[in-house]
């Protein structure tokens, strides 16, 4: 069924992205601060994970905006794939800054240029672990009930962060206790670790943009509530595609070939309240149908046919117009 965001958890979803902005602002400063007082490669690095995810948040906030208007006559399906282009954004991001703290450090380790860090790189980096991980259960558990996959990425971001900041406290803490090179191995971890995930996010976010189908198992629910449906004689084809936070489908069934034209297309309404109202990942489905070669009902069952198949759209809709 369309899906709607519980009204006690709504508040918490529009907050969420704010609540990025300013956590990671403040955790970028911070950092910034820490890692040149203390000459600390890790927290340097880290402090520029946090700049990036200022970044990514100021992106997920507009592009929020944007995917949130209405659908046109231009844009039928609506400005849903903005939160993926938002996500493969960051991602991408994330992925150059990673890149740029690996250089750093490798460079670092190369001309020997290593210094043992002083105690605000550690508070920062333990600053940091808390923020993090308040800020990653608080957004992923806004995109988990608004569906978002660009507040499901800026939720990664800070998973990440708080990992890498988790790397960084133990390589600014081994280079206090006497071993230097512990803090630029641990910076090439963080980024390691940071390039290989967001990689893995990008291949995934990235089939979303090109219409990939819904996985195997919201097919297979898909498929079972459509020949569940009365009348239905088989499914000719099934197409699925995300849109962002939502999910459609395009489904062609077969009926009985002598059903006339008002009862095929009650049967096909009927079936795309069903498939709505069963399959929770599913926000918007067209059903088309085709007369079936197969066995036909006779004259005496249309009449029946018709009342059913109405009585059974008013049940399923629960009263609420199908788009």
């Amino acid at each position: 069924m369309p899906h709607r965001v519980p009204e006690s958890c709504r508040r918490c979803v529009q907050s969420a992205a704010w609540v990025s902005v300013g956590g990671n602002t403040l955790l970028a400063v911070v950092k910034w601060i820490a890692g040149i007082v203390s000459n600390s490669h890790a927290m340097i690095a880290d402090a520029l994970h946090s700049s990036v995810d200022v970044v990514g948040s100021i992106i997920t906030l507009v592009m929020l905006k944007l995917s949130a208007r209405q659908s046109s006559q231009r844009f039928p399906y609506g400005f849903g794939k903005l939160e993926d282009i938002s996500a493969l954004a960051i991602y991408i991001i994330l992925v150059g800054a990673g890149a740029v703290i690996i250089l750093r450090a490798v460079e670092s380790l190369m001309i020997g240029h290593v210094t043992s860090p002083e105690p605000p790189a550690l508070a920062a980096a333990a600053l940091s672990i808390a923020v993090n991980v308040f800020m990653y259960y608080f957004i992923s558990c806004g995109a988990r009930q608004a569906r978002s996959p660009s507040l499901r990425a800026l939720g990664y971001e800070n998973l990440v962060d708080a990992l890498s900041s988790t790397a960084a406290l133990i390589g600014i803490f081994g280079a206090m206790v006497g071993y230097p090179p512990f803090d630029p191995i641990a910076a090439i971890c963080v980024a390691a670790f940071i390039i290989i995930e967001s990689l893995k996010e990008i291949y995934e976010t990235a089939q979303k943009l090109t219409d990939a189908a819904l996985p195997v198992e919201v097919r297979r629910a898909i498929e079972a509530s459509v020949l569940r449906a009365p009348y239905v004689r088989g499914i000719l084809s099934l197409k699925s595609r995300h849109l962002g936070a939502k999910a459609h489908a395009e489904i062609d069934i077969l009926v009985d070939a002598d059903v006339s034209v008002e009862s095929a297309n009650l049967i096909a309404t009927t079936v795309a309240d069903r498939v709505r109202m069963e399959v929770d990942e599913i926000d918007s489905v067209r059903v088309i149908s085709h007369p079936s070669a197969g066995q036909s009902v006779s004259e005496s069952r249309l009449t029946a046919l018709i009342s059913t198949i109405t009585t059974a759209r008013a049940q399923a809709s629960g009263g609420k117009e199908t788009p």
